[in-house]
């Protein structure tokens, strides 16, 4: 029983949790690098991986997101503001 209420609760919060994330793919200044995982070979950034130690991209959340990895809103925010602390870290002087 206790698993088939914390389904459901999950489902309670995918639906929002999901439009949000499109919101995000679609946004205009995203423009798609955000969507994916970054390919440090393909970019050229050699570095990469010594500087972010916990790679977050939109579409591993949206992975994550379809198969009920969440377990609450809190947890999918965890992983959205990571994909843009990553990118500050990395993009900083």
């Amino acid at each position: 029983r206790h698993l088939d209420d914390l389904a459901s609760g999950r489902d309670k919060f995918r639906a929002p949790l999901m439009l949000i994330l499109r919101k995000l793919f679609e946004h205009r200044s995203n423009k798609g690098i955000f969507n994916a995982p970054v390919d440090p070979v393909q970019l050229g950034l050699p570095d990469y991986f010594d500087k972010i130690k916990h790679p977050m991209d939109l579409g591993t959340i949206r992975s994550r997101l379809d198969n009920d990895e969440y377990p609450s809103p809190e947890s999918f925010a965890v992983d959205v503001r990571l994909v843009y602390s990553n990118a500050m870290i990395y993009n900083s002087p």
